[in-house]
């Protein structure tokens, strides 16, 4: 079971609009909620490390944070490794479709690349096991559950938080042997983040 996290975030979505000569009116937004009234932010953490299911309103975003052993690239011997992967499915919406990733797939996995990997939010070089050698590799895998909305802002928040409740094997190096540590032998060490970066969408009318 995922135990329930509330947190408060603000959010944007579209709203009606009825213009006047003298002035604008707003109404309400389409799905209800007053012009101050944001997104109600629930965060469920699984039983595994690294797994989180974020809602955001309607839209629910589930991110899983796996990790495994590999060779560094050569032009950084001694930083990990990290990927984001976005997965949009035909159960997140109709109109998704399954196996190919839309125009709407590259951009989100774009700018999740942007907002934590070119941003240099997770310390990469405190992945590294033996420099030239091992590393670790962290892949992030966002699956979209249902969208209805925001979705930019709950899968930025899903990776983050996922990435946060990670927690990678400990390491110890005998001479030239190196041993990867079950969990149930010692504990798991959390990934390093330098910063928490969450993306945020905003609309203008009227030019501001």
């Amino acid at each position: 079971m995922m135990a329930p996290r509330r947190m408060s975030m603000a959010a944007c979505t579209i709203f009606c609009v009825r213009q006047t000569p003298a002035s604008i009116c707003f109404l309400e937004r389409i799905d209800g909620r007053g012009i101050d009234e944001f997104r109600e932010l629930e965060i469920f953490f699984g039983t595994d490390w690294g797994c989180c299911q974020v809602s955001l309103g309607d839209t629910k975003v589930l991110a899983q944070v796996s990790c495994d052993v590999m060779a560094p690239k050569a032009t950084r011997p001694n930083e990990g490794l990290l990927h984001i992967n976005v997965e949009l499915s035909p159960m997140g919406a109709p109109h998704f479709e399954s196996g190919r990733l839309s125009e709407l797939g590259v951009q989100l996995n774009r700018l999740l690349e942007k907002a934590i990997k070119d941003s240099h939010c997770v310390d990469l070089e405190s992945l590294c096991i033996v420099a030239e050698e091992k590393v670790f590799n962290l892949r992030v895998d966002v699956h979209v559950l249902n969208h209805e909305g925001n979705l930019v802002e709950a899968a930025s928040i899903a990776a983050l938080t996922a990435l946060s409740h990670f927690r990678r094997p400990d390491v110890t190096m005998t001479g030239e042997k190196t041993i990867i540590h079950d969990p149930s032998e010692k504990d798991p060490i959390p990934v390093v983040l330098h910063h928490h970066p969450v993306c945020v969408s905003y609309a203008l009318f009227n030019n501001g």
